[in-house]
């Protein structure tokens, strides 16, 4: 069948589309170490789809003074968040050093930082 006989409608030949501004999202990571403390001002990375194509600039900053990084301006898509490796292991080191040493049961479960989402939303330009 060649590209002029198909149609994907028996009585148009197109379809109108109408698009409005699309939805913008946000989303909240916050930091934290071992025992819930947060990881201030630790840079970060993050990506998705538009930045890999270059359709947006990637986004990038530090964590605020509690741990939150907030990306604003998201279309609906995965977002992979990159942590600098470096900054991150001073601050873990410092906080292992402060720390009392654990029981056999709490290094059974195991200690490490994590990275959680605190919040995410919708909002509209």
């Amino acid at each position: 069948m060649s590209d002029t006989q198909h149609r994907t409608d028996t009585i148009f030949t197109y379809k109108v589309v109408q698009a409005g501004k699309q939805i913008r999202h946000w989303l909240e990571f916050q930091l934290l170490d071992e025992r819930g403390e947060p990881l201030p001002h630790q840079p970060f990375r993050a990506i998705n789809e538009a930045t890999r194509c270059q359709l947006v600039p990637e986004f990038s900053g530090q964590s605020d003074a509690q741990g939150v990084i907030r990306l604003e301006g998201l279309h609906a898509m995965a977002v992979t968040l990159l942590l600098t490796a470096n900054p991150l292991a001073e601050v873990l080191q410092t906080v292992f050093t402060r720390t009392a040493p654990r029981t056999a049961q709490a290094n059974h479960r195991g200690s490490h930082a994590s990275v959680w989402p605190a919040a995410f939303g919708v909002f509209a330009n």
